[in-house]
């Protein structure tokens, strides 16, 4: 099939139009018009980059359909220049993606280059070719595609303030497209494309939930302004432009897994969020509010292991690392409720093996390490860079300053230290960073 009409299939609606006057919300004082060839990736990069893309980024973005995406590259062997210009943002957004996922000695190794200039170099191209898209106004698919792979990645280099005000816009982008409404109200769209329309709502409430979790979580999107339903939990094997109905949706751990529970987790945390938003009266005392919600975590880790993660995959490590992050998710809403319960850092029992608190706390620190240095999980983690965490630290920190050292002491203080030992330096910027100090 033509290159060309194989990218015709990223278009949400048929429109020939080319917008007179972009948008340039995203440029920045470095980005003036630009010729975006200077700035993409030689074809034989792209090969790379793709494939560097499939196995690090797409599980945690899975926003593209693989198989069409990396027929497009393959047709074009990795010369983008051969692509309509609508596919620009997207190719750049994924070359950004890719850069950003591996270690400054890969980059090295595979680019010759240094890991800042490259990234540098796609951000740059993505946030031009995203304001020559016109991206605001954009009905292609493929540009809210890349603009969101975009918006995932940009989180881990700017302010929370800067990337919460981004996943207002994206919502607006996607709710003028009508993606909050599921596919009965559009009787014109193919099975395929419903299926693709649901993953960027799904990937946009994830965004909008771990954005406004650091702001203003009781601002997040309401449950009543849309119906768009889950995506499957299917392979990208099981779909494609061609099909007439989808597929029954599998049990067990398929490529939607990682964000169909990601998705879930949000929908829970929101609701516990409700608790402790500042738009509501503190509570001195465990009222039912917090007991129902820890029941409903409860049934959630209950309900969420036994449709996804149910058969053990020893063969993936994707697995393993999906598995120890609905167990962290778990644990960090499982502190949150606690420490509604008991407020103080002081423990409320003698022992800290018996400290709830204390085991959450420490449980999560030794989670997320092991997600970034174990040999079958750390290529992954480039999505924990810049993220701190302060309760799980402070409630380890603060239990030990009043406790006598013993093994479990010695234990938790040595995970502390190795935890703090691998924080950027810009941590020390961060307003919590001098009260954590005080603890040590």
């Amino acid at each position: 099939m033509p290159i060309q009409s194989m990218a015709q299939g990223f278009r949400l609606l048929a429109e020939t139009s080319q917008p007179v006057h972009p948008v340039s919300l995203l440029a920045t004082a470095h980005s003036a018009r630009r010729t975006l060839k200077n700035l993409r990736p030689l074809p034989s990069q792209m090969l790379f980059i793709w494939q560097t893309y499939v196995e690090n980024v797409d599980s945690f973005i899975k926003v593209l359909h693989v198989p069409t995406v990396s027929k497009l590259v393959h047709e074009c062997h990795g010369n983008v220049d051969l692509l309509p210009s609508f596919m620009d943002p997207l190719m750049f957004s994924i070359s950004f993606a890719a850069i950003k996922s591996l270690t400054s000695e890969e980059v090295q190794i595979h680019f010759q280059l240094d890991k800042k200039d490259l990234v540098s170099r796609f951000r740059i191209g993505a946030e031009e070719s995203l304001s020559q898209a016109d991206f605001i106004n954009t009905k292609e698919l493929s540009v809210v595609y890349a603009f969101l792979i975009y918006v995932f990645l940009i989180r881990l280099e700017e302010s929370q303030r800067y990337v919460w005000s981004l996943a207002g816009l994206i919502l607006r982008v996607a709710v003028a497209l009508g993606l909050h409404r599921d596919d009965s109200y559009f009787p014109t769209i193919t099975p395929f494309e419903a299926e693709m329309r649901r993953r960027v709502w799904c990937l946009i409430c994830i965004f909008d939930f771990a954005t406004g979790d650091c702001q203003k979580p009781e601002l997040s999107i309401p449950d009543a302004i849309f119906d768009t339903r889950l995506s499957l939990n299917i392979g990208d094997d099981n779909i494609g432009p061609n099909i007439s109905v989808l597929p029954e949706a599998k049990s067990g751990y398929t490529d939607m897994t990682m964000c169909l529970l990601r998705c879930k987790i949000c929908r829970v945390g929101k609701h516990i969020k409700n608790v402790t938003s500042s738009m509501y009266p503190c509570r001195h005392e465990p009222d039912w509010d917090t007991l129902q919600k820890l029941v409903q975590l409860s049934e959630f880790k209950e309900q969420a292991f036994a449709e996804f993660l149910m058969h053990k995959r020893p063969d993936k490590p994707i697995y393993l690392f999906t598995r120890i992050m609905a167990v962290f998710s778990v644990k960090r809403y499982e502190l949150i409720l606690d420490h509604i319960r008991q407020p103080s850092l002081r423990p409320e029992k003698s022992s800290l093996a018996t400290d709830n608190a204390f085991l959450l706390a420490l449980g999560a620190l030794e989670d997320i390490y092991t997600l970034q240095h174990g040999l079958s999980t750390r290529r992954w983690a480039w999505q924990f860079y810049g993220f701190i965490q302060w309760q799980p630290l402070a409630v380890v920190l603060g239990r030990l300053s009043v406790v006598e050292f013993d093994t479990i002491a010695e234990h938790a203080w040595d995970v502390s230290m190795r935890t703090l030992s691998i924080l950027p330096e810009a941590v020390r910027e961060k307003p919590l960073w001098q009260p954590l100090c005080k603890l040590i």
